[in-house]
């Protein structure tokens, strides 16, 4: 009589725990990643669980099944479960994902116990099963460093694309200041083209023009800093 193989694998993994909750619930994406995972597909979806069908061609074994996956979410822990039984390679077939932690760190407690029809499958699976656990689990670890990763660039990204708004708001303020002196004619095209090159002097007539309530008292103030800084620094005016 074949008995259960099980084991059973905890890994610290320093990516935020709602984020490994993502991946192992995708199941429509094992095969980017997961070793001997040429297909997957989900299903039947409904609020926590739907159905999931993998594609497996690992050493001597190749083959496809379904299976059911349950899904459990509290504050900082999650529990992901799938089982697979009586189908033309399986008994049974459950694994289970326990992770928990927080934005810093996760702990992920996997264990799998399998039951195959085959004998000879059910044999050569408890020689290599070690070997499988590590490289499923490692195969998640990676992932998930991958994915956070991705996540920090979009992040940086996103923050210097805000940043760059910003910088751009604010030039498009400065021009509007200094468009509006030369319209006025207070100043030439040479000095705004000037002016506009020089960051330091763009940040002091902001300055200069928050001082003065009075907008054409500001703008003639304005105008005479302008001649004399670019005096100052040699420039034809």
């Amino acid at each position: 009589m074949l008995n259960f193989i099980k084991h059973q694998q905890t890994t610290y993994i320093k990516v935020p725990t709602k984020l490994m909750f993502e991946i192992v619930k995708n199941v429509d994406e094992y095969y980017q990643f997961l070793p001997g995972c040429s297909s997957s597909k989900t299903f039947n979806h409904k609020s926590n669980n739907f159905e999931g069908e993998l594609e497996v061609d690992y050493k001597l074994f190749k083959s496809s099944y379904i299976s059911k996956v349950t899904i459990q979410q509290h504050p900082q822990f999650y529990q992901i479960t799938s089982i697979s039984e009586n189908n033309t390679v399986f008994k049974m077939l459950k694994s289970v994902w326990e992770l928990k932690g927080d934005e810093k760190q996760c702990q992920a407690n996997y264990s799998i116990e399998f039951l195959f029809k085959n004998p000879l499958f059910q044999h050569a699976s408890s020689l290599f099963l070690k070997e499988i656990v590590k490289s499923t689990s490692n195969a998640f670890e990676i992932r998930a460093y991958k994915k956070f990763q991705e996540f920090q660039n979009n992040q940086f990204q996103k923050e210097n694309l805000e940043v760059k708004i910003m910088v751009d708001q604010e030039k498009s303020k400065n021009y509007d200041q200094l468009n509006r002196l030369l319209n006025k004619k207070l100043i030439n095209e040479q000095q705004l083209d000037m002016v506009l090159k020089n960051k330091e002097i763009l940040t002091l007539i902001k300055q200069m023009q928050n001082l003065y309530q009075d907008q054409n008292q500001a703008d003639q103030k304005c105008v005479e800093f302008i001649k004399e800084y670019l005096l100052l620094q040699q420039f034809k005016i």
